[in-house]
Formats: structure tokens, C-alpha cells, sequence
């Protein structure tokens, strides 16, 4: 996964699985005051790393996810679904 335009993040320094999705309304607007972006940004995307928000997220512009062959479906931003 590469992220471009970062305006905030919280990672761990490791990770026993990722689990990547796009946060919820909620979570976006706390991680929005978190960076110090205006919660009314539209174009700021923002990424759960973990089912648990305190576990880590990134706030950016844009990213891309790579994915190998026989990965999960992915939502209109491309983070795979779980099923």
C-alpha cells in the first residue's frame, strides 16, 4: 500500500495481520481533528490498519493497494472487502 499526501497517521510498529478499511463517518471526523484537518475535507481519505481504530490509520489525499492474484474484492478505493 502506498499513501500520498499524508496529513496524519498512528501506526504500530508491527502488526501480527493487516486488516485494511475505509473508516466510518465517526471514526473519519476523529481521525480528521486528530491530523488537524478540517473535518469538511472531502478529498482526505481516511484508512483503518485494524478492525480497532486505536490500533492505527492513515489520513492522505490518495493511495494505491496492491494486491496479489486470488485477492479479496476491493471497494470503490480499492481496500479489499472482507467477506
Amino acid at each position: 500500500m502506498l499513501f500520498f499526501g499524508v496529513l496524519g497517521m498512528k501506526l504500530k510498529s508491527v502488526y501480527s495481520s493487516l486488516t485494511l478499511s475505509s473508516a466510518s463517518e465517526i471514526e473519519r471526523r476523529r481521525i480528521l481533528r486528530f491530523s488537524g484537518v478540517d473535518e469538511r475535507a472531502g478529498r482526505v481519505r481516511t484508512v483503518l490498519l485494524s478492525a480497532d481504530p486505536e490500533e492505527g490509520f492513515v489520513a492522505c489525499l490518495s493511495f494505491v493497494v496492491r494486491t496479489h492474484h486470488g485477492g479479496e474484492p476491493a471497494d470503490p478505493w480499492e481496500i479489499p472487502n472482507s467477506a
